[in-house]
């Protein structure tokens, strides 16, 4: 019962002691950067004439082009923001 009552004053106390820290306000703010738009590359790649294969590189074809053209269009976005 003691220790309970002294552990409770104790924090009281030094509750009361500490400093307190000032509230922290981020602001936003833009930082403008002008981003340039690389080409693309052009890869040359034997497969063998099997259907899958084509299959396949006509998928990594088409993925690697709709990540270039999301990255042109955040170019061409953040381009225009910072006019």
């Amino acid at each position: 019962m003691k220790l309970l009552l002294v552990t409770i004053l104790l924090i009281l106390v030094f509750s009361g002691c500490s400093q307190k820290e000032p509230q922290v306000v981020i602001q936003k703010e833009l930082i403008c950067v002008t981003q340039y738009k690389t080409e693309r590359p052009n890869a040359n790649i034997k497969i063998l004439n099997e259907d899958w294969n084509i299959e396949i590189a006509k998928a990594y074809k088409d993925s690697l082009n709709e990540v270039f053209d999301f990255y042109e269009d955040q170019v061409d976005r953040n381009n225009r923001m910072c006019k």
